[in-house]
């Protein structure tokens, strides 16, 4: 008995999907954060030798939140969150941070990283 294929998902189901997706991200990082101030309370030097999921997260809750209310917007969409995040990450690339601030260059090297990982996972749109 031949099975019938299950219809592709239409353009409003994949934007729910993706929606979800960052939404839980977006937990994600808030939970790595939260650990992370835990770990900080406890042993600092400990929890910055090993902070870089904390910074990656940290990233990532600066980021997500603006794509999630562009993506919500009935004027937005998909369109819009990826003109921002494709103009966010060129920005960054035609001027990457060069402050004297090590982490300040790196938590800026981390929302790069949060565009660009956007733009990847959208390229089905």
């Amino acid at each position: 008995m031949a099975t019938t294929p299950k219809p592709a998902p239409t353009p409003e189901r994949k934007l729910e999907v993706l929606i979800h997706s960052i939404e839980s991200d977006l937990q994600r990082a808030e939970t790595t954060l939260a650990d992370f101030a835990a770990k900080l309370a406890a042993d600092p030097a400990d929890a910055f030798a090993w902070g870089r999921a904390a910074m990656q997260a940290a990233a990532e809750r600066e980021v997500l939140p603006r794509l999630l209310r562009v993506l919500r917007d009935d004027d937005g969409g998909l369109i819009a969150a990826r003109k921002l995040a494709t103009d966010s990450a060129l920005q960054m690339a035609r001027n990457p941070a060069s402050s004297t601030s090590a982490l300040s260059n790196l938590m800026e090297q981390n929302k790069l990283a949060a565009w660009a990982a956007f733009l990847q996972r959208v390229e089905w749109a």
